[in-house]
């Protein structure tokens, strides 16, 4: 399971009540030259938010996927699956299976940037919209197959 029916709706509900800035990700130009740099012609949005900080600022071929955004709710195949500030918010019990399922979808690469800090904000039944914080060391041990690359603070 990618992700419960339950944590869907309340996404989808928290989504649905505020107004979405559409603004260009900070990570946007690290994506497209680590595109450029693997030959990669496209790129999925793996949990792009409302927002869609790539898709609409890019001028790569992006295809956004998130279960909890109406219209992006099917994952394409891509050259470079990238997920932007996106694990932090699955549920403890679907994490495998959501790496399992981005790299089902890579043809070339998936890159990662996961939060490690709770968020201030909260889904509309109170709980943290942040649902799995841990420090860069419990996901070194939890995902030891991946390279890491330097921990980079965005602001």
């Amino acid at each position: 399971m990618l992700i419960s029916d339950r944590h869907r709706e309340l996404y989808r509900d928290y989504y649905a009540s505020r107004q979405i800035e559409h603004r260009p990700s900070a990570w946007l130009p690290r994506i497209e030259q680590m595109a450029a740099h693997l030959g990669a012609r496209t790129v999925l949005d793996y949990g792009c938010g409302a927002a869609r900080g790539l898709s609409r600022f890019s001028n790569l071929q992006v295809h956004d996927y998130d279960p909890a955004v109406p219209g992006c709710e099917q994952a394409t195949p891509a050259d470079l699956v990238v997920s932007i500030h996106s694990i932090e918010h699955v549920e403890p019990a679907c994490v495998v299976e959501v790496f399992e399922h981005m790299e089902s979808l890579a043809q070339i690469a998936v890159f990662v940037v996961i939060s490690c800090e709770p968020s201030t904000k909260l889904l509309p039944d109170g709980s943290a919209w942040h649902s799995l914080v841990h420090p860069p060391s419990w996901w070194r041990q939890a995902l030891p197959q991946y390279v890491e690359l330097p921990t980079i603070k965005d602001e």
